[in-house]
């Protein structure tokens, strides 16, 4: 069973979203819970093989290489951390207290 806020907040996440991304969520959420995902698969996508030019690829290469390079996993991190705790957001979400275990002390490099 979901929390209603948990729903309220879901929601709110959602309507914010393009079209192309409320998809992207639903199938990682479908992902998540073992559902199939949907999608084209590969093969099917062969027939394109070969019908971009040289060219095209050229600058497609470089957009990605630029692009990726400036990849920051976790850029405004803090500001969505400020935005839970603001919104009282931030507690664990099972509600328990999760103590150090025996693992953490001898296993784990801090």
């Amino acid at each position: 069973m979901v929390s209603p806020a948990l729903e309220q907040e879901l929601h709110r996440q959602l309507e914010a979203l393009s079209p192309e991304r409320q998809r992207q969520v639903l199938d990682y959420a479908r992902g998540l819970s073992g559902m199939p995902r949907t999608g084209v698969l590969g093969a099917t996508l062969l027939r394109f093989a070969g019908t971009i030019d040289a060219a095209n690829l050229k600058i497609m290469s470089q957009a990605a290489d630029e692009d990726c390079g400036h990849v920051r996993p976790r850029q405004g991190w803090d500001e969505q951390f400020q935005r839970m705790a603001r919104l009282g957001d931030d507690s664990l979400l099972d509600g328990k207290d999760l103590s150090a275990s025996s693992w953490d002390d001898t296993e784990w490099q801090w």
